[in-house]
């Protein structure tokens, strides 16, 4: 036991060693990536909280809305980074990561960073900078929605969309199912 402990504590802080890199110098040594480290940006404040910790009769279900403009073209989705960070505060709060359950649904011009690298290439001339991310957040459990609306609005076909993401009729469709399969909703796309 104290072999394994020692080999997780070994983990993250080499995880946060490497995610602190980019940090400004006061949030150095206090961010910590519970789950997901792929950007500096989606760590967690650490912090010992005094109201609405983790409840285990509790579903930690939610449905995050993706749509986010896309100004620039070489950078990750900030949205898609906030839900990494959704994933990791719930798993900072003390929720198990098997019982979070993230659904992403992605739409609007959003729909550009969930292209493959194949499809991005054609369109911005270079490798899709969000598919590590992706990769991230389905590895960790998250479920990734695109509008199929929108696929078709921007004139892609299905095989352009990452395999990491599956084509729902439309992300209205798909935030009324998830609301009725007991998901809460969370907008965090800001622009």
């Amino acid at each position: 036991m104290k072999k394994y402990l020692f080999s997780l504590l070994l983990v993250v802080q080499t995880g946060v060693l490497m995610a602190q890199e980019g940090l400004p110098p006061h949030l150095q040594g206090k961010i910590i990536y519970p789950v997901i480290d792929i950007s500096p940006w989606v760590g967690v404040f650490t912090i010992e909280p005094n109201a609405l910790k983790y409840d285990p009769t509790l579903e930690y279900k939610v449905a995050l809305d993706i749509y986010d403009k896309m100004s620039d073209s070489t950078a990750v989705n900030g949205a898609l980074s906030e839900v990494a960070r959704t994933f990791n505060l719930l798993v900072a709060n003390g929720a198990p990561q098997e019982k979070v359950k993230l659904a992403a649904v992605i739409h609007a011009e959003s729909v550009l960073s969930v292209l493959t690298d194949e499809a991005y290439k054609e369109k911005f001339g270079i490798p899709n900078p969000s598919l590590p991310l992706i990769a991230k957040l389905k590895e960790a459990g998250v479920e990734l929605f695109v509008c199929g609306q929108n696929v078709g609005y921007y004139n892609f076909k299905p095989e352009q969309i990452s395999p990491d993401v599956k084509i729902a009729l439309s992300a209205k469709t798909a935030l009324i199912t998830l609301d009725q399969m007991g998901y809460s909703f969370l907008n965090v796309s800001g622009k």
